[in-house]
């Protein structure tokens, strides 16, 4: 309820948090239903991904990769 109120009251909103990859962060989606919008996969988010774990030689955990979906 504070993200509508906000925008009903700014021209600006600016959120943080609950945009990491497991299945309880529904900010992402939510605030896409909210503003009517799909989430697209974003080609440039995913190799930032993958570029953050490949530097550190870790494998890419596949559920990281729902962080490339953003607002259309």
């Amino acid at each position: 309820t504070a993200v509508p109120e906000a925008l009903q009251r700014a021209d600006l909103v600016i959120t943080t948090g609950g945009l990491g990859p497991t299945g309880d962060d529904l900010t992402r989606e939510r605030l896409a239903a909210l503003l009517g919008r799909r989430l697209l996969h974003d080609p440039a988010v995913e190799r930032q991904i993958i570029e953050f774990f490949t530097s550190r030689q870790r494998a890419v955990p596949r559920r990281c990769l729902v962080e490339a979906l953003v607002p259309e």
